[in-house]
């Protein structure tokens, strides 16, 4: 009796491992051509040197822009391209990313240690919080606030009095990868592009690991790039299922459908 009984328990818990298997499996669907299809294109400021791209509850898109003296945040019609608010940023303040959390925008500053907190409807600023190190991009998991700061390090901050909960190191087949940028949250996965880089990384967010890595199959080709207009742009619209990428000085945002 003792043996079968034990034989059992072996039997179950070999179906539970398969089980857990096939869940991780589905969760960590590659994204390919079939799953994220190119849709159209809508016009983007030129002048605009993006760092940070989001969209609000009404599928708009809140956009930050870079370099000091020029920096501010942006409120853009996701359909049409045109700039309905902007905000100038003080000119001592390099703009970086943004995200949206608990009615607030936050946006962080590159060498100044603050995130600007803004009001997501009037786009006033209400104040700033002050951090360690650089802010490069910026998303949320609804909870807690999320940084990267151009090395392999993302850190996870409470976004009131933004206090540091956690920090993760990004790696790729055991290998740190450096340079990460722009970040978007998506279906549980942090999603960033790598400075002067067209690749896009899908990143779990408890152990740092890079879940896949691939190319958009659309976006300004490199030829009718600057130096320094370099892809930075992710934004996801969770009701339409869209995905929204543009960079520093480009023509056009490129919108895409992301098919579970």
């Amino acid at each position: 009796m003792h043996f079968f009984s034990t034989k059992i328990l072996y039997i179950a818990y070999a179906i539970s491992l398969v089980s857990v298997l096939f869940v991780n499996v589905s969760y960590a669907q590659e994204i390919t051509d079939e799953n994220l299809i190119f849709l159209r294109e809508i016009p983007h400021s030129e002048e605009a040197f993006t760092q940070g791209l989001e969209v609000d509850d009404l599928g708009m898109l809140i956009e930050s822009t870079g370099q000091y003296g020029r920096s501010s945040l942006r409120k853009v019609n996701s359909l049409t391209g045109a700039i309905e608010i902007i905000r100038p940023i003080q000119p001592t303040f390099f703009a970086e990313g943004l995200t949206r959390i608990n009615g607030k925008i936050f946006l962080a500053t590159w060498r100044n240690g603050l995130i600007l907190e803004f009001d997501e409807s009037s786009y006033n600023l209400e104040s700033s919080l002050r951090f360690d190190g650089e802010g490069w991009g910026l998303t949320n998991n609804g909870v807690e606030i999320i940084l990267s700061d151009g090395s392999d390090v993302l850190k996870f901050y409470n976004p009131d009095g933004m206090r540091l909960v956690r920090s993760i190191s990004v790696r790729e087949q055991g290998q740190t990868i450096g340079n990460v940028n722009e970040l978007e949250y998506i279906n549980g996965e942090i999603w960033a592009n790598l400075w002067h880089e067209d690749d896009v990384i899908r990143i779990d967010p408890d152990t740092g690991n890079v879940i896949q890595r691939f190319r958009p199959s659309k976006l300004l080709p490199r030829n009718l790039r600057s130096s320094e207009a370099v892809f930075n742009g992710i934004a996801y619209d969770s009701r339409q299922k869209l995905i929204y990428l543009t960079g520093k000085y480009w023509p056009s945002y490129y919108i895409y459908q992301l098919v579970q």
